[in-house]
């Protein structure tokens, strides 16, 4: 029995339940060509906070799609994202607030939930993620 784990076997352990954590919130993020073909564009992470669903991406992603529009897997076909994106000048960060209708399409996925991001006490203190979430409200 092994009562003290080497650091190296704790590291792998903390990267594999990160890894298994973002598995299923990680969506791909489509736009359009010149022959309106879809190309990966980037990709998002859903997050769930106070029963609501966003989709955090980098910023400059969501920027280049500007003229064509965006796009995420949906049941059987590319479905768009239609809203706005909120974005920080700050950050290299937007978010976007997705619909009930949105939420269904992209069911396969499993957003963080908002203990997984941090915790109440986190989320208390940092104003700017508390901003974003007010935006929404």
């Amino acid at each position: 029995m092994e009562l003290i784990k080497p650091a190296g076997r704790i590291l792998v352990e903390e990267m594999r339940q990160a890894i298994d954590c973002l598995r299923g919130c990680v969506i791909p993020i489509y736009d359009t060509n010149e022959r309106k073909e879809a190309e990966l564009l980037g990709s998002g992470v859903l997050i769930n906070i106070s029963e609501s669903v966003f989709l955090c991406a980098a910023k400059h992603v969501v920027d280049r799609s500007a003229s064509s529009g965006l796009y995420s897997p949906g049941p059987d076909k590319l479905e768009p994202l239609v809203g706005t994106f909120q974005g920080s000048g700050e950050h290299d960060v937007t978010v976007l607030k997705l619909t009930p209708g949105q939420v269904s399409l992209l069911q396969r996925f499993s957003p963080l939930l908002m203990e997984d991001v941090a915790s109440e006490a986190e989320y208390a203190a940092d104003e700017a993620l508390h901003h974003s979430v007010e935006l929404f409200e």
